[in-house]
Parts: C-alpha cells; sequence; structure tokens
C-alpha cells in the first residue's frame, strides 16, 4: 500500500505512507499494523499531522507523528475486507467490496451515492470521493452536496497481487487521474476534464523484466512506485503533444531505497 496526501503542493516533496502485511511507514516512523487497507493524512495544522489507518478486519487506528497511536472501535465494516479497498474523506471511511460491487461508509450521507458497480475508490482534491466502476468509468462525488461532478470512460482493471477481493488501484493527483494494472504493470492517465492522456508500461518503464510492481500510490504530480523494498517516485508530466497521442511523459524525480517496510 502507498498513500500520500491528495492536496499535497506539486513543490513541495511527498511524505509517502507505505504499509505492507505487519509494518507501515510514515516519514521515519514505524508503525506495527496489522493488515492496512486505507491509509490517510489529516493534516492537524501547518506543522503537525496524524496518520490513520483501516486495517482489514475494520479497525481504524490513529497515530500521531512520534508513532503514538491509539485503536478506535470497530467501524462495522464486514471482515476481510479486500487490500487497496478504503479511502478516507473528510472524517469518514468508505470501502468497496469489489466482489459484490457495493459501497459502504461511515459517512451518514453516505446514502446519496448510488450502489453501481463499484470495483476501486480514492479520496481526490478538496475530499471529493472517487470511484472507478467495473462498467469502465472513473466517477466523481460532491460527499458534501451528495452530486455527482464527473464521469468519463477509464480502464478499470481487475486486480489479484496476492489474494481475491482486491480492489482496482485508482490514482488521483493534482490536475491528474490514474488507474493501474496490476496484472501488466500498466498505467493509464486522463486529466482533470477526463481526457485520456495515454498509457505506459511500468514495469518497462523502470526496467524490471516482469511484473513485479506491488503498489502505487499518487500525490500532487508525483506517483508513487513500490516493488521489492524500493520506493520510486515519479513525477507526471503533461506535454503539449501528449493529449490523443497514446502516451505519457514521466520522468523520475528521486528514489528511496529500502524505503517498503517487510
Amino acid at each position: 500500500m502507498i498513500a500520500a496526501l491528495s492536496d499535497v503542493d506539486a513543490a513541495e516533496p511527498t511524505d509517502w505512507i507505505v504499509g505492507s502485511w505487519f509494518m507501515t511507514r510514515y516519514g521515519r516512523v514505524d508503525l506495527q499494523t496489522v493488515l492496512p487497507i486505507g491509509a490517510a493524512v489529516e493534516q492537524v495544522d501547518r506543522t503537525s499531522v496524524r496518520l490513520h489507518l483501516l486495517s482489514r478486519s475494520g479497525l481504524h487506528s490513529v497515530y500521531d507523528p512520534t508513532g503514538q497511536g491509539r485503536m478506535e472501535p470497530s467501524l462495522g465494516f464486514q471482515r476481510n475486507q479486500g487490500l487497496g479497498c478504503a479511502a478516507m474523506v473528510g472524517s469518514h471511511w468508505w470501502v468497496v467490496d469489489p466482489a459484490a460491487g457495493t459501497l459502504r461508509t461511515t459517512d451518514p450521507r453516505g446514502s446519496t451515492i448510488p450502489q453501481e458497480r463499484w470495483a476501486g475508490v480514492a479520496r481526490g482534491p478538496g475530499d471529493e470521493l472517487v470511484l472507478a466502476d467495473g462498467h469502465q468509468w472513473l466517477v466523481t462525488y460532491d460527499v458534501e452536496r451528495g452530486t455527482e461532478t464527473r464521469r468519463f470512460p477509464a480502464a478499470v482493471w481487475p486486480s489479484r497481487r496476492v489474494t481475491t477481493g482486491e480492489c482496482a488501484p485508482v490514482l488521483v493527483g493534482n490536475g491528474w487521474y490514474g488507474t493501474f494494472s496490476n496484472l501488466t504493470s500498466l498505467l493509464s492517465v486522463c486529466d482533470r476534464d477526463g481526457r485520456l492522456v495515454g498509457h505506459r508500461r511500468l514495469d518497462r518503464l523502470l526496467g524490471l523484466g516482469d511484473n513485479r510492481i506491488t503498489a502505487v500510490g499518487a500525490g500532487g504530480r508525483r506517483l508513487g512506485v513500490g516493488y521489492g523494498a524500493d520506493l520510486f517516485t515519479f513525477e507526471v508530466d503533461f506535454g503539449p503533444e501528449c493529449h490523443g497521442q497514446g502516451s505519457v511523459e514521466a520522468r523520475v524525480s528521486g528514489r528511496s531505497s529500502g524505503a517498503v517496510p517487510p
């Protein structure tokens, strides 16, 4: 699992949340966790944050930057939720079951969001809810108003890295949306208006030789790609020739070795 602040300034470095089966790392802090399926950073003030994690069993944990945490009561989600199937929008969790296509939430306004064939979920800028539909759509909602704001065609891939019931990866950056195929390492990118920018095979970009990418995440203009014990960071950049040409320009802005906890 890789996540970041959705509204991070493109000029600022991205602090990634990187989670594995039993440990999650944020900055220089390592946390003992159990099967996180979603993560979010709450900006408390200009200098401090809180880290929120939702486990596969439905437990919500909150940590301060020093790693001191508290366990919240179970939120009522069913046990054994799928990996990558949760997003925190505002102060509420939204969880997708890709096998049933259903959406559940702790938000009392959740009934305004229709039940479709949901396969993936992410938080967008300004507490926008972004959902991937198995019928090959990305759909965005203004949760405050309970209204659909965008719907556009997108490649929504089935996902299975280690088990069944995993969600299709949905990426939301500053001015772009993305989906990712764990089966082929193919990244598909649309601009803010839902126009297709293009596709890129990340395994070829990294020269991996096979599909060993285990997690992707987005923050601002940056894309985080994890495999093995490495986290690579790319800057997603659209050249004027990209639209309609089936290509995505991305350049490496840095690499953090050993950033993925065991």
